[in-house]
């Protein structure tokens, strides 16, 4: 998919944040689901606790991988501009069909 501009066309994956691609990289090559976890704590605009009922895992586990998120990202997700445009590349991400973390129907 490629976004038209005036000068030509981009490809859409290239507006997404470039950390986010890392994770998607890493749970690939990992056989893990971090960005799942990503995308559900920030559809909860960033309640640990909802988000942890939601994937059905303990609080502290919870906890545990926003932890290793943002370790394996080299961000800290207390920026609201951030979690907007984290936002912004999940919402790119299902339009583009690259939503492997949408898999579940709970969310």
């Amino acid at each position: 998919m490629e976004l038209s501009a005036c000068c030509g066309t981009i490809p859409l994956l290239e507006f997404c944040h470039p950390s986010l691609l890392t994770l998607m990289e890493y749970d690939r090559n990992n056989n893990a689901n971090y960005t799942r976890t990503l995308y559900v704590f920030i559809l909860n605009k960033g309640n640990q606790n909802e988000s942890a009922k939601i994937l059905h895992i303990h609080r502290t586990t919870m906890i545990y991988r926003m932890e290793k998120i943002e370790a394996i990202m080299d961000i800290k997700l207390d920026n609201i501009h951030l979690m907007y445009n984290l936002y912004l590349s999940f919402m790119i991400l299902k339009y583009a069909d690259k939503g492997d973390f949408m898999l579940s129907p709970d969310i």
